[in-house]
């Protein structure tokens, strides 16, 4: 089972964007300055997809001359993203652009998923542009960015994975959140619960868990980036599932840990559960 399973209907008009001219225009932003100790701007290579750009920046007289009129507000929000970075979820409706393209089974194959992972892959680096010029430096990532990814349909086109294909555009993403130190997160869908008495939904968690690994793995995210989930539910027995939290958080990878932060919700758990919970799980 994966989060895409929950969609109700397929998305037809849904196109990949081709990408060559888009990947350079994408490189071209996530270009930094670079100098050197004796302040000459240095070349920088970005070699992706058998792609060599060397760049040489340097910041022109117009870009001064704008960085100088930048008005009181501008500056405000810029000092404000650099102690709190704001943004929004999965999608910008100005736009229209989102990262939750999918499918369903009719119509899965390897090649139905390679058009809605590139289509989500093209969104995406289009609203981390876009939100770059707004010092919009947050963003939530919709979980189903891979239809049926944790599905054992996916390992029927196996020597073929999707991590390998989506390899090097991933690592470009990477590279531009990185560069712009942008914060990235997620939030797997509501069946993920470690917390569950049946060990097929602890199993199916725990596959679902290692998904969003592989994404913020392929991007080099470091562990300021979070996927967030919910304690999960009662189950009758508030202390035994809180302990079975515990013991089944500490059986997930480093590689997942080290993402991983929980959140209360309004019926199960607190704040202070949760707290409770994090101490436990440190121990």
């Amino acid at each position: 089972m994966s989060s895409s399973e929950s969609e109700s209907s397929e998305p037809s008009q849904d196109k990949t964007t081709s990408c060559s001219e888009e990947e350079e225009n994408f490189k071209s932003r996530a270009r930094r300055n670079i100098v050197n100790k004796s302040g000459e701007p240095e070349e920088q290579d970005i070699k992706e997809k058998g792609f060599e750009v060397k760049v040489k920046e340097f910041k022109g007289k117009e870009e001064e001359k704008e960085e100088e009129n930048v008005d009181e507000e501008t500056m405000r929000q810029r000092a404000l993203n650099l102690i709190m970075k704001l943004g929004y979820p999965c999608a910008n409706r100005s736009h229209k652009w989102h990262t939750n393209h999918t499918t369903t089974k009719k119509f899965f194959s390897k090649d139905k998923i390679i058009q809605v992972v590139q289509s989500n892959i093209n969104d995406f680096r289009k609203m981390l542009e876009w939100n770059l010029e707004q010092n919009l430096m947050f963003f939530r990532i919709g979980s189903d960015f891979v239809p049926f990814a944790t599905h054992e349909w996916m390992r029927d086109l196996e020597p073929w994975t999707w991590q390998d294909h989506f390899k090097a555009d991933f690592a470009t993403i990477g590279k531009f959140i990185h560069m712009h130190k942008m914060r990235i997160s997620m939030h797997p869908d509501h069946f993920v619960l470690i917390n569950s008495p049946k060990q097929n939904i602890v199993d199916t968690s725990f596959a679902e868990l290692n998904y969003h690994a592989d994404l913020f793995n392929l991007m080099g995210l470091d562990s300021t980036n979070k996927f967030q989930i919910h304690v999960g539910g009662v189950y009758g027995n508030k202390p035994e599932a809180i302990l079975r939290f515990v013991e089944n958080y500490k059986k997930l990878p480093d590689r997942v840990k080290k993402h991983l932060v929980i959140e209360n919700d309004d019926k199960s758990y607190s704040l202070d559960e949760c707290m409770q919970i994090v101490s436990m799980c440190d121990k």
